[in-house]
Parts: structure tokens; C-alpha cells; sequence
């Protein structure tokens, strides 16, 4: 168990330190999260969910959803900007239950992220991304 801890932990500092890699990249993701919160007719489910698809394709070989999230940080930090509107849509995933796989933990993640309180990962146990969602619930 604290080698799982650990690696939450690490995976909260990659996540950190990916960011964006540009101020081009920085004005573009301002740019359309500006677009997104002033226009109702974007459908924020389907932007989330394509953008979690695109995360979870790849890497293939990767052990740790931080690598995901590393390799596709535009798409996270797309959903991250969101804020509140993306955490509502995902809290209503994880009220279904069943987030125990990959896209559980980069949708617990993000949630941590737009919440500010990337220390649950640490100073609890969880196995999943939904297991994380029902701690925080409680």
C-alpha cells in the first residue's frame, strides 16, 4: 500500500509540473475556456468525455495515470479549466458508480485539482478513482 501511495503522491507533482508547455498553449486553453463559459450550446459532458478519451489512449504501456495525464496535459488542464461546470458533470459520473479504472483516476484527479485538495491522495488509501469520489463524499 505505500508503494501505491507513493505513487499518487509523485503523480500529483507530474501533474503539477506539466502545466502548460507554452504561453501559446496558456492563451489558447484561456481562449476556449472563455468560449465554453460564455456559450451555453457547448454540451459539457461530450468535451469532457472526448477529452478523457484522448487521455486515456495513450500511453498503452504505462503504469500510473500521471503518464496520461503527462502525455496528454492540453486535454486535462482543458477539463481542469472547466472548474465547477467539469466537477459537477464527473461528480454525476462517479454517482453511478463503477469508476474503477483509468478514466476513474484521471477524473479523481481532476476533481482533486479543480477543488484544490490534491492531499486526499496522500493522506488516505484508495484503490480507484471511484473509491476516492465515495471518501470525499462522506
Amino acid at each position: 500500500m505505500k508503494k501505491l501511495l507513493v505513487l499518487f503522491v509523485c503523480t500529483g507533482i507530474l501533474v503539477l509540473l506539466a502545466g502548460c508547455s507554452t504561453q501559446q498553449d496558456k492563451s489558447a486553453l484561456i481562449k476556449h475556456q472563455h468560449n465554453i463559459n460564455n456559450d451555453d450550446s457547448y454540451d459539457i459532458s461530450d468535451i469532457i468525455e472526448s477529452r478523457l478519451d484522448v487521455i486515456v489512449s495513450s500511453p498503452k504501456t504505462a503504469s500510473y495515470p500521471g503518464a496520461y495525464i503527462n502525455e496528454h496535459f492540453i486535454e486535462y488542464d482543458e477539463i481542469v479549466a472547466l472548474g465547477d461546470k467539469a466537477l459537477q458533470y464527473m461528480f454525476s459520473v462517479f454517482e453511478k458508480g463503477g469508476q474503477t479504472g483509468l478514466r476513474g483516476w484521471i477524473m479523481a484527479l481532476a476533481c482533486s485539482d479543480i477543488i484544490g485538495e490534491d492531499l486526499l491522495f496522500s493522506e488516505t488509501q484508495v484503490n480507484t478513482g471511484q473509491e476516492w469520489y465515495d471518501l470525499y463524499i462522506k
